[in-house]
């Protein structure tokens, strides 16, 4: 006699059961970029409010440090085409690249400075990210009145 064939359905199933990290990946997938567009102006005022509430200094210093650092990568990507363009230029190869070296040299400047502000932006940041929990709010803990879960 053939026994119908008894699947354990709990071993079977379980791998095919959505995760719950998985719970909003359908609307997700259907937001539009402009939907995303719109809300992003107030999810980066909550981020720094919040930031702002933990420790206004590192806040500060982690927005200031990275917009000098965008700056300095963008003289080096001016200072890169002033390269560029004395090498690509007409006449012998040694002549071309002391031609490059002024351009080169800031090249180096811009990219050393930039690599200390973000090294300065990312230690800043890195202080800044256990005084935020992962509930989006501040981290509460003790004032000087000696009660417990005001805002630092």
């Amino acid at each position: 006699m053939d026994e119908p064939l008894q699947e354990p359905a709990d071993e079977l199933t379980a791998e095919l059961t959505a995760s719950y990290w998985a719970a909003h990946d359908e609307r997700i997938a259907a937001v539009t970029f402009r939907a995303m567009a719109r809300q992003l102006p107030g999810l980066v005022g909550r981020a720094v409010r919040l930031g702002w509430e933990a420790n206004r200094g590192d806040t500060a210093a982690t927005i200031v440090l990275n917009l000098v650092s965008g700056i300095f990568t963008g003289f080096a990507l001016l200072a890169t085409t002033g390269v560029l363009e004395a090498l690509f230029a007409a006449g012998p190869t040694p002549a071309r690249v002391r031609a490059a070296l002024p351009s080169l040299i800031v090249v180096a400047v811009a990219v050393a400075a930039r690599a200390g502000l973000q090294a300065a932006a990312g230690w800043s940041q890195s202080r800044l990210g256990p005084q935020v929990n992962p509930g989006g709010t501040a981290a509460a803990g003790p004032d000087h009145s000696g009660r417990a879960g005001r805002l630092r």
